[in-house]
């Protein structure tokens, strides 16, 4: 067999663990994970909803694993106080 090699792309920035060594994730992921749209975690940032996220460099929008997990939590305790 011949296998030819396979330049690897370099990782994305959301690939990089931070100094505190938690993942960062894109908008698209943190969407997927609370099961929204992205449009709308864009629209939360502005009117300061959900859960939490840090600004990369000066446009990239990033949110912290813990902090929708955080979120997620906080809506599961307040649907079962109802």
């Amino acid at each position: 067999m011949n296998f030819t090699a396979v330049k690897s792309r370099p990782a994305r920035p959301a690939d990089h663990l931070p100094p505190g060594g938690e993942r960062l994730l894109t908008r698209d992921e943190a969407a997927r994970m609370l099961g929204l749209r992205p449009q709308t975690l864009s629209n939360w940032v502005v009117e300061k909803k959900g859960p939490r996220s840090v600004l990369v460099g000066s446009r990239a929008r990033r949110w912290r694993l813990s902090d929708i997990l955080a979120y997620i939590a906080e809506l599961e305790t307040v649907a079962a106080a109802r």
